[in-house]
């Protein structure tokens, strides 16, 4: 449960993430692939198609916190170009609190008696 306890603290800092977001895709300098990943993340907010419905009160903001976090550590691999400086800080939180979501995906496959032998 420690995992979802974190997930869902990350809606706290939603806003944030969101404005560091519309910051990378809004930046001249940012190459292209960082700015579709930044559109991408924001996408995915406002898309009636979600994992976990929004609707669903207490995780159903879960899986959108959690691709702001992918999106934002996949953009790191590309020129981000120059940002705020809240705008920076909030990206690089973010995708290093990514990191925390395959630490969640591989102790949960590791459960999987099935899947213990190929991991």
């Amino acid at each position: 449960m420690a995992h979802i306890d974190v997930f869902k603290g990350w809606a706290e800092t939603i806003r944030a993430d969101i404005d560091a977001l519309k910051a990378l895709l809004e930046a001249d300098k940012a190459s292209g692939d960082a700015r579709k990943l930044a559109a991408a993340a924001l996408s995915y907010l406002v898309s009636k198609m979600d994992l976990i419905p929004d609707w669903n009160e207490g995780i159903g903001v879960i899986d959108d916190v959690m691709v702001l976090r992918v999106c934002a550590q996949l953009s790191a691999g590309y020129d981000r170009g120059k940002l705020p400086t809240n705008a920076e800080v909030n990206l690089e939180r973010m995708s290093n609190e990514a990191d925390k979501i395959s630490a969640f995906e591989a102790e949960r496959l590791l459960k999987k008696p099935w899947l213990a032998h190929r991991v």
